[in-house]
């Protein structure tokens, strides 16, 4: 797993026990927090684990702005998980609900579902920034291509000379492309 700063909130001695080995049964090492933090120190962890039973004031409030404003992903252990009240948070990809009952299979399952769903966003956001790439380098091919056509050339000069001045610069075609509308510029 990914998480390198885990943050877990509880005030109850025993269940912190409790999530502290769950988490370094799969070779994490969680800070306990039994006092009330600031959500700006929750900024600190990869993922927080919020139990109910954490007392600070808000912590309802607390806990939506670490998912909402702060973008961390929060796990929120509850007693009764189908009655809570932060069910309406199940909508954001960083918040996770987990029965406190069953926390010793849930957790550990949860953690790994979310640092899948982490790769695969990154993997998405990769590809989505490639694509983008590709469509600004073929506007910028396409619009060096007019310009040398709008200079009396055909496509197919135009196409070649682009080629060509890649060629013998030793760069990319769409380096090449950007070069001579710069030339141009000048």
């Amino acid at each position: 797993m990914k998480f390198r700063r885990i943050l877990a909130c509880v005030n109850d001695g025993l269940l912190a026990i409790r999530i502290q080995n769950i988490l370094r049964a799969n070779g994490l090492s969680p800070d306990i927090a039994s006092h009330p933090i600031q959500s700006d120190e929750a900024g600190r962890y990869d993922i927080v684990v919020i139990h109910e039973s954490y007392r600070i004031t808000d912590l309802y409030g607390f806990t939506e702005n670490i998912v909402t404003r702060k973008n961390i992903p929060v796990v929120f252990l509850s007693s009764n998980p189908a009655g809570a009240i932060l069910r309406r948070l199940s909508s954001y990809p960083g918040f996770m609900l987990a029965d406190e009952m069953k926390m010793d299979s849930e957790l550990p399952v949860i953690l790994v579902m979310y640092d899948k769903y982490l790769e695969k966003n990154k993997a998405l956001e990769n590809e989505n920034r490639k694509a983008k790439s590709k469509i600004a380098n073929g506007k910028l091919f396409q619009q060096c291509k007019e310009y040398l056509i709008s200079t009396g050339m055909s496509e197919d000069e135009a196409h070649k000379k682009i080629l060509k001045t890649a060629m013998d610069e030793k760069i990319g075609k769409y380096d090449a492309a950007l070069k001579i509308l710069q030339k141009k510029t000048k």
